[in-house]
C-alpha cells in the first residue's frame, strides 16, 4: 500500500484485474471501512468528483486494455513473421 492508501498487487498469472473505487455507498454498505480510512479520503470520494473526471476514471481503464492489446499483437505480429 502506498502512502495515498492504494493497494497493489502482483499476480502469478495476469489474467484480469478490478478498481475498487471508495464511494458513499460503499461507506455505508460496509460501515467498517470507515475506521480504516482518514478523513481526507471519506471527503475525497469517487461521488464527490466532477462528473467529467469519473467519466474519464471510468474510460481509462477500458482505453489502457485496449492499447495494451495493440502494444502485445504489434509485438507477436513483428517478431513471427
Amino acid at each position: 500500500m502506498d502512502k495515498h492508501g492504494t493497494e497493489f498487487a502482483l499476480s502469478l498469472l495476469p489474467l484480469g484485474g478490478y478498481v475498487s473505487m471508495i464511494t458513499n455507498k460503499l461507506i455505508e454498505v460496509e460501515p467498517e471501512i470507515r475506521n480504516t480510512l482518514s478523513e481526507e479520503q471519506i471527503k475525497n470520494t469517487f461521488d464527490s468528483k466532477p462528473k467529467w473526471q469519473r467519466a474519464s476514471i471510468m474510460f481509462a481503464g477500458p482505453l489502457a486494455n485496449f492499447l495494451l492489446s495493440i502494444f502485445i499483437f504489434s509485438i507477436i505480429f513483428f517478431e513471427h513473421p
